[in-house]
């Protein structure tokens, strides 16, 4: 079963409000090379408040069985990227999951429902830790110097986890898109977690903005398109 656990990515907009910025991104989403769902990023940037939403959908043929997954989060972090609180959303078959978290000093607390069962965590939180616009912020800060080498800590909703991230900037590349080929900078992430190891390559235009990113492990590939072509059915 393929599951997606790096979480740049998964959300649908629900009452963002009126924001100061608004900039949205759709990527088509393949494995094995062929078209199996789509992504939708959505950034609001309000006067004290960041809003990042994301959509993921997807339906995989397992052989036997077939993998479907409808993700979708809320992150609203400050403008210097420090998170407040987070909501995400998912139905994989009958399975079923919300969860609440919000930032209280260094306690993060978490309320979830998986079907019916409801829990509620406290967690340590640190200051340096990051989630979506803090992940933004970093990067830019960086910038895509070839040799550029970095390091993130990331916290993961699926997994209720702290993890750590490094990033290495490469050399630019021309990458094939749906519909055209654009000179991009690669970057490669390494996330580590529990003794496991997940990579990734990321293609980003002059703008910081990942035109294409790249999940070996999973033969997973997320390349940004026009929404007509995202809201295509799969293949």
């Amino acid at each position: 079963m393929v599951k997606l656990t790096v979480c740049f990515w998964v959300l649908l907009v629900v009452g963002l409000g009126v924001g100061e910025a608004q900039e949205a991104q759709w990527m088509a989403v393949l494995v094995n090379g062929k078209k199996v769902g789509y992504y939708k990023k959505t950034r609001v940037a309000n006067a004290d408040s960041v809003v990042t939403t994301e959509l993921m959908t997807y339906e995989i043929d397992a052989g036997t069985d077939k993998v479907e997954l409808l993700s979708v989060s809320e992150t609203v972090e400050t403008a210097l990227g420090k998170l407040i609180r987070f909501r995400k959303e998912s139905v994989q078959k009958d399975l079923k999951r919300r969860v609440l978290g919000h930032v209280v000093g260094d306690t993060l607390h978490v309320a979830g429902v998986v079907n019916d069962q409801k829990s509620l965590k406290m967690l340590d939180w640190y200051d340096d830790v990051q989630m979506v616009e803090g992940r933004r912020l970093q990067a830019l800060k960086h910038g895509l110097k070839p040799g550029t080498k970095y390091h993130a800590r990331k916290f993961m909703v699926d997994f209720m986890a702290i993890v750590e991230v490094s990033v290495e900037v490469h050399e630019p590349v021309d990458v094939q898109l749906i519909d055209r080929v654009e000179r991009l900078t690669e970057t490669r992430e390494r996330l580590q977690m529990h003794g496991q190891t997940l990579n990734s390559i990321s293609y980003r235009n002059d703008q910081m903005r990942p035109m294409k990113i790249v999940i070996p492990q999973i033969s997973m590939e997320m390349i940004d398109c026009a929404e007509g072509y995202a809201l295509t059915p799969p293949e």
